[in-house]
């Protein structure tokens, strides 16, 4: 900024310094523009004048006192040549003027052949204001254009309130137009609960009375409850049977009449609700209780107790496998748990012989083993597999403790036989063995006897020591 201001001959100060240079007029004050216009040095409709005008008053609106407040310091009350100046115009406003645009407003500011720089911020804070003034001259019409259409809309919204409001009851209503109307107001009166967050309070109908209108229009705001002019009518006929002035409502009363059919209508849904839940439940219980027949009458199916003898041996020899191979103290060993219950059903008895021992039987085996196991209809003893006996009754179901016991000591009977057997077998190998033994020696001994002969001749004697002696020397 240095190197624009200075220059060859110092500024020079154009007020109070000297009386050579008297105290212009304003640049832009109508006496000095139709002085210089008349004079013919200013021309306002030359392009370049308007563009050159233009920049200017860009600058003007976008130029930052807080900032470049320092710039205008350096012009004021000093004269500049005209390149300086177009420097200083061009480095600290970007304001860039063409040789024709510069001299069409050079004349505003022209003092003896130089730029006035006093002329000039007086020019430059002309326009900084004619632009606050214009931006606040349109912010003020917007804002009165604003409030003209808002006493508008509401001039409008009163008018369409009061059309609203301004209701006549007609005559010319059915009875379906009051049951309607019934039925939509018990509903908002169910809906209705002043004690829940965001209720609608029922300030309007603090009032004495409500005109058809109003009613129509609260009920709406209040209820979201629509009502036509029919419905209204009829409400308002109804509710107003004994009071001779049928066009207004009583609030008080309506309020008491709101509440109690939101009461009544509340209280016959809940009681209506808990018979509705008794019938159901009565209409599971009996679903179940032929569910139950059902599959009693399917899983008698899987009993056939007419059997054969061939069917009870297969399925005794199934149950001794079972219990042999069923060692609880194994790892891995399914639980019985299942049959620590009292009693249990055939099927559930087959099922249960299935998951737990792999034990896989059909009707007739299944009839045979409950013969065995449950007896029936008739007291009578079995003998077991490990020649103890145990009393079983006759009841139609398998007794738990019954099995556990007979099965478990089936287990023990079997592995015990197994084990004997094996040793058995292991003494009768091991027998086996030794007389095989005992023959292979006789037989290694008789044929060893065969190899010796004590009956030999002198020559024979000579010629087993000559191989004796040679052996004995090598």
């Amino acid at each position: 900024m240095t190197s624009v201001l200075s220059d060859k001959s110092s500024p020079q100060r154009l007020r109070g310094s000297s009386s050579l240079y008297p105290e212009p007029t304003s640049p832009t004050s109508p006496a000095r523009l139709q002085q210089l216009s008349q004079q013919g040095l200013l021309n306002e409709d030359s392009p370049h004048y308007k563009a050159a005008m233009e920049k200017l008053f860009e600058a003007s609106w976008k130029f930052d006192r807080g900032k470049n407040g320092d710039l205008l310091k350096t012009l004021d009350n000093r004269e500049l040549h005209c390149e300086q100046f177009r420097q200083i115009l061009r480095a600290g406003m970007n304001v860039k003027l063409s040789n024709e645009e510069f001299s069409a407003i050079f004349p505003l500011l022209e003092n003896n052949g130089k730029v006035n720089g006093c002329e000039f911020i007086l020019l430059f804070y002309r326009f900084r204001y004619e632009h606050r003034s214009k931006l606040l001259t349109e912010r003020v019409e917007i804002e009165k254009k604003h409030r003209t259409l808002v006493k508008a809309m509401h001039r409008q919204q009163q008018e369409s309130l009061e059309k609203k409001r301004h209701l006549e009851l007609v005559t010319d209503y059915s009875e379906q137009d009051l049951q309607s109307a019934l039925a939509k107001i018990v509903e908002a009166a169910v809906k209705y609960d002043k004690m829940m967050p965001g209720a609608v309070p029922l300030d309007a109908f603090v009032a004495e009375y409500m005109n058809p209108g109003e009613f129509r229009e609260q009920m709406k705001l209040v209820f979201h409850l629509p009502l036509s002019v029919k419905e209204v009518s009829a409400f308002f006929n109804h509710f107003n049977q004994d009071q001779q002035d049928k066009n207004m409502l009583n609030c008080a009363s309506f309020l008491v009449s709101f509440f109690r059919m939101g009461f009544n209508e509340k209280s016959r849904r809940i009681k209506a609700f808990w018979e509705e839940k008794k019938r159901i439940e009565k209409e599971r219980e009996r679903k179940k209780i032929e569910d139950e027949k059902e599959l009693a009458a399917k899983n008698a199916l899987k009993v056939n107790f007419t059997f054969t003898e061939e069917d009870k041996e297969r399925a005794i020899v199934k149950l001794r496998t079972a219990a042999k191979l069923y060692d609880k103290t194994t790892p891995g060993a399914m639980s019985m748990k299942a049959f620590e219950v009292k009693e249990m059903p055939p099927h559930i008895f087959k099922e249960q012989l299935k998951r737990v021992f792999n034990l896989n039987v059909n009707p007739p085996e299944m009839g045979a083993l409950m013969s065995v196991f449950d007896g029936m209809s008739w007291y009578f003893c079995i003998e077991t597999f490990f020649h103890s006996l145990y009393l079983v009754n006759g009841d139609g179901v398998i007794t738990c403790e019954e099995f556990t016991k007979v099965f478990i000591n089936m287990g023990f009977e079997e592995r015990e036989k197994e084990l004997k057997a094996a040793i058995e077998k292991q003494k009768r190998y091991e027998q086996r063995q030794l007389e095989e033994s005992e023959k292979r020696r006789l037989v290694l001994e008789a044929k060893n006897a065969m190899k010796v002969s004590y009956a030999y001749t002198d020559e024979e004697y000579v010629s087993a020591m000559q191989k004796l002696t040679e052996a004995a020397w090598k």
